[in-house]
């Protein structure tokens, strides 16, 4: 039977259904409250049984214990095992999950590549999904006082607030990004970190609970030494 336009399309509907229905059972709804007692939270994916990652700026003012749930699952009490702020990244530690860790893409984003981003837009719609395509490769997302993340991918999959901390996965629901932010004031214009720095920098956060990163720079010291006495001294030679 041949391949008509319809039937193609129905493939296609049935794959992203699949890949949904996968993915979404890897990601996860954070909450917690502030030390002001305001809520806060956003999404996070499971990295492997008891890690998920999320963004550096959902979690960073929220207080110890949080809390994460998984569809089909109960709530449970998560704490962060370490932050990057300069990607923007954190690994929260949770009792061991059932559901299946998703894999990290060792490829990462191609340009024009269909994506489709996972997570919890304002926190009030959680297992949502939107699709897209790469939209730009290797950009830079500034994040205050001078720091910038490097080599974001940009994507016109949607985007919202609350979907921070989600994965951003390609067709085959590898994740090659994890969402961080939108511009505002525009359509169709979102950011995620990519999966090469999403893989070096949660291996050193569950590793060491920080990114070891060198630094350049001067160090200045008072150093102390003998000085001889003013004057003139025996063996001395005077010239004119």
């Amino acid at each position: 039977m041949s391949n008509t336009p319809g039937r193609l399309l129905r493939q296609f509907s049935d794959e992203i259904i699949d890949l949904a229905e996968r993915v979404v059972l890897s990601t996860a709804i954070v909450k917690g409250q502030t030390h002001d007692f305001e809520e806060g939270g956003g999404s996070a994916f499971l990295y492997d049984v008891e890690h998920l990652v999320t963004n550096n700026h959902v979690v960073q003012d929220l207080v110890d214990p949080m809390y994460v749930q998984l569809p089909g699952a109960q709530q449970t009490e998560a704490r962060v095992v370490g932050r990057d702020p300069l990607t923007d990244l954190a690994v929260l530690r949770v009792d061991p999950q059932s559901a299946q860790p998703l894999t990290i893409s060792p490829e990462g984003a191609r340009l024009g590549e269909l994506c489709f981003a996972f997570g919890s837009p304002l926190g009030e719609f959680p297992e949502s999904i939107s699709i897209g395509i790469v939209s730009g490769l290797k950009r830079s997302l500034p994040t205050g006082d001078k720091q910038a993340i490097f080599d974001v991918i940009q994507t016109d999959a949607a985007i919202n607030p609350g979907n921070s901390g989600g994965p951003l996965v390609n067709v085959d629901g590898q994740v090659i990004g994890v969402n961080t932010a939108i511009v505002p004031e525009a359509d169709g214009i979102g950011f995620a970190v990519p999966a090469d720095t999403v893989a070096e920098v949660v291996h050193e956060l569950i590793t060491y609970g920080a990114v070891e990163r060198a630094s350049l720079g001067v160090s200045v010291a008072r150093r102390v030494v003998d000085r001889a006495p003013g004057g003139h001294a025996r063996g001395d030679r005077c010239s004119r």
